[in-house]
């Protein structure tokens, strides 16, 4: 598509946009419901049915602003989607979700890609004993580990950081929007990610229930995200008061638990997205730059190869 047209949207089509009001406005992928981060301008766009991608033209004003938008979406609306800088911005958005995806495809728990989805998929086993008792097992890493996994993709998960998932998924629909598959793709990996971390403290896969420690106290039931978010804000990347007292009475093992899986889920959906970003660049859909593919992203293993070892000294003797 290239050249400027105009097209009426209905006002009932949209409910909320934070606009940056210029020449431009604010950016649509075409999605049932898009979501975080998908307008290199920050802007968060609720639509009921998809629209054409382009920029809105709104008359006056230089500055970002915050409005309804259904005054200014009555009556026609000017949208060019020929745009050169949204390109540029989408690009240099890919690139770099490129480097820090490949660095956490790259990680050691990403090795036993089985091990992997068993982790992700919260997979328990029921080991019989001769006795004629049995145990629910459910397999953990250490916990170093997969807090050296949540370091890495940590980025990913960040709203306002430019490889966060909402704007990566967001810059690769713009470039793959005339391809019906990877577009399907698209919307399929989006609705993955906003289930990973619930943003209400819903239940992902399974709750625990703590009992209160005396007569007069009642017990409480805890989502595995809310625990999941404690370890992760509460014991591990932050030390969070409100993030450690919403989880404190289950314990920092099943903290770890809940997080380790969805660490493991975030660690899937990241190496799922880059190879995504693959096949559209292998289609010819996205112009990345060779390095972005090529460069080292992690420390060679050998440089840490002598780490615990006796230290050798130059005249060959050990002390």
């Amino acid at each position: 598509m290239s050249g400027t047209w105009k097209t009426r949207i209905p006002a009932s089509l949209i409910s909320r946009v934070e606009v940056c009001v210029q020449d431009f406005g604010a950016f649509l992928d075409g999605v049932d419901e898009v979501g975080e981060g998908l307008s290199p301008w920050g802007s968060s766009v609720n639509v009921r049915t998809p629209v054409n991608i382009g920029f809105w033209t709104i008359p006056g004003g230089h500055a970002r602003a915050t409005a309804p938008v259904v005054p200014m979406l009555e009556g026609m609306v000017t949208v060019n989607p020929a745009f050169p800088e949204l390109s540029a911005r989408h690009a240099s958005n890919l690139s770099k979700f490129v480097l820090r995806a490949r660095r956490v495809e790259a990680h050691s728990l990403n090795r036993d890609k089985d091990a992997l989805a068993a982790l992700a998929h919260i997979v328990i086993s029921l080991h019989r004993h001769a006795d004629g008792t049995a145990e629910l097992v459910h397999v953990l890493p250490p916990e170093e580990l997969v807090e050296s996994a949540a370091a890495r993709v940590r980025p990913v998960l960040l709203d306002g950081d430019p490889v966060h998932w909402g704007k990566t998924l967001a810059a690769l629909g713009y470039f793959v929007q005339d391809d019906a598959d990877l577009m399907a793709k698209v919307k399929v990996l989006r609705g993955e990610w906003r289930k990973l971390m619930p943003r209400d403290g819903s239940v992902r896969g399974y709750s625990l229930i703590v009992a209160g420690s005396g007569p007069s106290e009642v017990s409480q039931t805890l989502p595995d995200s809310i625990m999941a978010a404690s370890w992760f804000y509460g014991d591990v990347v932050h030390a969070d008061p409100e993030r450690q007292a919403e989880a404190v009475h289950a314990g920092i093992t099943e903290r770890y638990r809940a997080a380790a899986v969805m660490v493991a889920g975030a660690v899937m959906l990241t190496v799922a997205t880059l190879n995504l970003v693959r096949q559209a660049r292998d289609r010819g859909l996205v112009d990345l730059p060779d390095d972005v593919l090529t460069t080292e992203v992690v420390v060679d293993e050998r440089v840490g190869a002598l780490w615990g070892r006796p230290a050798v000294y130059a005249a060959g003797e050990q002390r």
